[in-house]
């Protein structure tokens, strides 16, 4: 993981994240560490976190060791749940979501960074 994301593993955290995107918007990335798409959805990510972490949190969910996480954040959030994916919240709201190869850099900083500024 990332030294500048923030882990993710408990369902609890979820309550904290949505009311942390009140003040600026969290990024939710789901990684499977068996997965070569997950594996290159990762280096999208980690492409352009100096730049996304100015305006938003990045949070990483392992989805192997923390299925269940996985799971419960899908359920709560309204979203499918799927592998690699990247979640964006606002406003305590789901504003974007992508999986697979449609997580790319260009969409989380059009997505992430003008909400912040």
């Amino acid at each position: 993981m990332n030294t500048q994301w923030q882990a993710f593993n408990d369902t609890k955290q979820l309550e904290t994240i949505i009311e942390a995107s009140h003040q600026q918007p969290q990024i939710i990335f789901k990684h499977s560490t068996r997965c070569p798409v997950s594996t290159m959805a990762y280096r999208v990510v980690e492409s352009v976190t100096d730049e996304l972490s100015q305006s938003a949190v990045i949070h990483y969910l392992d989805v192997i060791i923390d299925r269940s996480v996985s799971l419960f954040v899908a359920a709560e959030l309204d979203v499918i749940h799927q592998s690699p994916q990247a979640i964006i919240l606002s406003e305590g709201k789901v504003i974007w979501d992508a999986s697979h190869g449609a997580i790319t850099d260009r969409d989380l900083k059009n997505q992430a960074i003008p909400l912040n500024q």
